[in-house]
């Protein structure tokens, strides 16, 4: 896992963790609009981008590298913790893990399974199909839609997508897929906000749910008109949400 970084070391730490298939690039456009007030971290998680030959391991592994890394450079506590979708996971893990690794966090398109049911067993031929087709522009612009991606992102998008492995990829579907809710996850001493698009999949608004009753005190915002990926494709209006959240005043 690598880390890029924006704004003053001396300003409070906010970490910004990209979704699956994307890369630090993609929070790049919020890390911008608040590195004035914040130092704003942005992971590069393995398998990803410029970590496609780093094998993803798991949403474990990640939260375990990310609590190092924090332990290691701001003696294991940062202002926020914010992550979308497989970002959203690994933010939900280490908040469970280390309830007072934050003081905020942002869960964002998070997908929680109910119950403890099996985890999903991707098979390979889909998947090896799938990051075939990956290679295909037409294609590769129909998932950039799906992703949110502005298409002034769709060439980095393209990129980093197609040097991500067949045993990452593979992984990074099984994990998210299969990711159900920390058992410590309600004693998170973080104040923790749900975001999920009003034009999202019903699973995905279910999760946001399971999610709000799973941890006490956290606030659930469903943003209407928006599907999946609202840090991205609409920067501003994510961080017009964080910002009074930050501040205390949607407390």
């Amino acid at each position: 896992m690598k880390f890029r970084e924006l704004g003053k070391t001396e300003n409070p730490a906010v970490i910004l963790l990209h979704g699956e298939g994307l890369s630090w690039w993609s929070a790049e456009k919020a890390g911008r609009l608040l590195q004035n007030q914040y130092h704003i971290i942005l992971p590069i998680l393995d398998g990803h981008g410029e970590e496609g030959e780093t094998a993803f391991i798991g949403i474990a592994d990640s939260a375990e590298k990310l609590i190092r890394f924090v332990d290691r450079r701001f003696g294991g506590h940062v202002f926020a913790v914010c992550g979308l979708s497989l970002g959203g996971q690994i933010a939900a893990r280490v908040i469970a893990e280390r309830p007072d690794f934050a003081e905020y966090a942002v869960l964002e398109s998070v997908l929680v399974q109910p119950g403890y049911g099996q985890n999903y067993r991707i098979s390979k031929l889909p998947v090896r199909l799938f990051l075939f087709l990956m290679h295909v522009r037409p294609f590769a612009k129909l998932q950039a839609r799906f992703h949110s991606i502005p298409k002034e992102q769709f060439e980095p998008f393209y990129r980093d997508f197609r040097k991500i492995s067949l045993i990452s990829f593979q992984k990074i579907l099984g994990d998210s897929r299969s990711f159900r809710l920390p058992v410590n996850l309600g004693n998170t001493k973080a104040k923790v906000l749900i975001l999920a698009g009003s034009g999202e999949s019903a699973e995905r608004k279910l999760s946001a749910g399971l999610l709000k009753k799973a941890i006490p005190g956290s606030r659930l915002t469903i943003v209407r008109g928006m599907r999946r990926g609202v840090s991205i494709a609409h920067s501003k209006e994510y961080v017009h949400l964080l910002e009074p959240w930050f501040s205390g005043e949607m407390l």
